[in-house]
């Protein structure tokens, strides 16, 4: 009995000092990575023999593995029985043994006839986050499920880190009207090319006085679509929008591109009244490597591409080259 009992205490103990292990990891990286290694990991010498251990990000009942399993799977929880539903939406695991596990037989993979399976819902500060599945070739005790349970919380709170982290990167990033970058995100975009690769830069403003929400993303969506792969569109300002093409050192290149915007603009737009049609103007600008450091290209790029863009609102033919210098176009709608 003394040895019974002397086992049991070095296993909790191990599970003690597993977990202070992983909540040191978490705390110490940003990495998403490192943090589903750590949760994965640590569940692992939690259940203290074989079996899987599957995370998932995602609301309510669907999830989207992230790590201990194929990446992007979808863990769909939905076809299970009422009551386990149930219980996942209230915050309580879900555990399974034996035959009982077959009821996972769509969603995971099974463990043997003998083991087990334990769901986590992870939530925290009162927002979904993911799951974490739990399967096992022999039953786990309750102590061993208290104990992976416990564990989730810290795994969802990191968890919830990491998603603030990303929407508040992506918020300081993005126009929050069209999803579009910004103009601090183009400029990082410019730094990352200009110094190697020629590159253009366009600049659209749309016609018309303050456009609504409707018609800046249909703006946002036709020149996102006529842009070429790997060009980046951005919403600089109310009604001024940017793209930047790398590996364009071309006038000619540069203009048809320019004008596939403009056509693209020109579309009509459906409203709930009568179809809307707009107009724009554009200013071209173009920059080769090698002829200032990253700030003072950007500078002088944005500078060409809006003087361009101002000779555009004036002109009446489109496309037209600017005489007062070889690496500025403009064009009108």
């Amino acid at each position: 009995m003394r040895a019974l009992q002397t086992g049991r205490a070095q296993q909790a103990l191990g599970r003690e000092q597993a977990v202070a292990a992983g909540a040191a990891r978490l705390a110490a990286s940003s990495d998403p990575v490192v943090v589903h290694r750590a949760a994965i990991e640590t569940t692992l010498a939690l259940i203290g023999g074989p079996g899987t251990v599957t995370l998932a990000l995602g609301h309510d009942l669907r999830h989207h593995v992230v790590a201990g399993g194929p990446p992007g799977r979808v863990l769909d929880f939905e076809p299970l029985p009422a009551a386990l539903t149930t219980a996942l939406r209230g915050g309580e695991p879900v555990y399974l043994e034996g035959l009982d596990c077959e009821r996972l037989r769509n969603i995971l993979p099974l463990p043997p006839r003998r083991g087990s399976a334990l769901i986590v819902r992870l939530r925290a500060g009162g927002r979904d986050v993911g799951a974490l599945v739990v399967t096992a070739h022999r039953p786990l005790g309750p102590d061993v499920r208290a104990a992976v349970t416990a564990w989730s919380t810290q795994v969802a709170t990191a968890l919830a880190g990491l998603a603030l982290t990303e929407e508040l990167l992506h918020r300081a990033h993005h126009d929050p009207v069209t999803g579009l970058a910004n103009r601090a995100l183009m400029h990082q975009r410019l730094a990352a090319v200009l110094p190697t690769t020629p590159t253009a830069l366009i600049l659209v403003t749309v016609d018309g006085d303050h456009p609504d929400a409707d018609v800046l993303c249909a703006v946002a969506d036709r020149l996102t679509a006529a842009a070429r792969p790997g060009d980046s569109v951005a919403r600089l300002g109310d009604d001024e929008f940017g793209v930047v093409l790398p590996g364009i050192d071309d006038a000619d290149e540069a203009t048809e591109i320019a004008t596939r915007l403009i056509e693209a603009l020109r579309a009509p737009i459906e409203t709930d009244d009568d179809p809307l049609t707009i107009g724009g103007s554009i200013g071209v600008a173009l920059h080769a490597p090698g002829s200032g450091t990253p700030e003072t290209s950007i500078a002088a790029l944005v500078r060409e591409a809006e003087a361009a863009l101002r000779r555009a609102r004036a002109a009446t033919t489109p496309a037209t080259p600017d005489p007062a210098s070889p690496r500025r176009l403009y064009a009108v709608s």
